[in-house]
């Protein structure tokens, strides 16, 4: 009977199990008694638990590593050297979560096996839905010398598809493409903190709904300092605050919510803008909308076109659906293209406050305005827009 009773216990937990709190990210796991599971190299695909520890350092990715079920926990002061072409990716069938729990004095380090400095030797780093599991974390952590193409992922050092990741103290260097880029239903949880981008082609792409979630930290330093929006359609509210770099719209974007839930644009103060060639910005056109585009005299919140060209962009079009937009202390610049707006500000039916602008080198009209209750205060300044500073049909 003894032996029974024995053989129907469950089984001592080990030093990576996550035990019954796995539901959440703040567990009862002891970091500092990890010990590895697997490795130290690493090569296919993971269908269970495992651990990465720093006792089995060097941790070697010698291919693509697939995670396709169970929890990848890295532990403090462990060290991943990524061969050529390799890359680690969690997960392509919601089934799978990734625990990266670097520490302030044992960061965990993601490098190419050659050692850093060159850009795009392994693939990096791809987070996808976790499903039922939690979602993802990465803690103080380094990604260095990521983003070689495989044809998917934006050359992104970090690809993030998994909702409400985790980030605490996280460097991207070296990336190819984008240091990191938020795409599907990828975004950060709102206690994360400390994301630095640096030496990368460009700092990050991000849906256009998923900018406001992006942490604190800096995203300077790169070829292009910049978050690349795809642009396309916004109907829901979303924030584009100031992160000391510009946002840059790739393509078209159109703000159109309902008429019982209105989307409503607000750029933070301090905000640029960027607009790529022939691109431009609609709100109004098929759906309750509105911009709130206002800066302060030191921090203005600037639109303008990527080459310092006049007409270079189309400029921002706000129309009949305008639910009470607002300009105030801005700049727009470089607009004007001659389709599909008559002004690099374009007002048609709308209803929208403008002041304390400074609108210059314009192909076109600097603010075209048409029927509606828009507005142009007094306090505007004008310089070398061809069409003429304020026009009407």
């Amino acid at each position: 009977m003894l032996l029974l009773l024995i053989a129907c216990l469950p089984p001592e937990p080990g030093p990576y199990d996550t035990g019954p709190t796995a539901t959440t990210r703040t567990d009862t796991l002891d970091p500092g008694e990890l010990v590895s599971t697997a490795g130290p190299d690493h090569c296919g695909e993971i269908a269970n638990d495992e651990v990465w520890a720093a006792d089995r350092n060097p941790h070697i990715l010698s291919c693509v590593v697939h995670v396709s079920e169970g929890t990848l926990i890295v532990g403090p002061g462990t060290v991943v050297l990524a061969a050529e072409g390799s890359g680690l990716v969690v997960s392509e069938s919601d089934a799978a979560t990734l625990r990266v729990l670097g520490q302030q004095d044992a960061p965990v380090v993601f490098e190419p096996d050659q050692g850093p400095g060159e850009r795009g030797t392994w693939q990096g780093l791809f987070l996808g839905p976790s499903g039922e599991l939690p979602p993802p974390e990465l803690r103080h952590m380094s990604l260095d010398g990521a983003g070689a193409s495989d044809g998917i992922h934006r050359q992104a050092g970090l690809f993030v598809e998994a909702p409400q990741v985790t980030v605490e103290e996280v460097s991207i260097l070296r990336s190819d493409g984008h240091g990191f880029a938020l795409a599907a239903d990828g975004s950060f949880t709102p206690d994360s903190t400390g994301l630095h981008v640096a030496e990368s082609s460009t700092s990050a792409f991000a849906e256009v709904w998923a900018t406001g979630t992006i942490p604190d930290g800096d995203l300077t330093g790169n070829d292009v300092d910049a978050i690349d929006l795809p642009g396309g359609q916004v109907t829901e509210s979303a924030s584009w605050d100031a992160k000391d770099v510009a946002y840059r719209l790739l393509n078209d974007a159109y703000v159109d919510g309902t008429t019982e839930a209105p989307a409503v644009l607000t750029l933070g103060v301090g905000t640029t803008l960027l607009f790529t060639d022939n691109r431009g910005l609609y709100l109004g056109t098929s759906g309750a909308a509105a911009l709130i585009a206002e800066g302060t005299e030191d921090a203005p919140i600037v639109f303008r076109g990527e080459r310092k060209v006049p007409g270079s962009f189309a400029g921002v079009g706000i129309r009949g659906h305008d639910v009470g937009s607002s300009l105030e202390h801005f700049e727009l610049a470089y607009g004007g293209a001659s389709f599909p707006l008559d002004g690099a500000l374009h007002l048609e039916d709308a209803a929208t406050q403008v002041d304390h602008g400074l609108v210059h080198d314009n192909a076109e009209c600097g603010v075209w305005v048409e029927d509606g209750t828009s507005d142009v205060g007094p306090n505007m300044t004008w310089a070398d827009n061809a069409g003429g500073n304020i026009c009407q049909p």
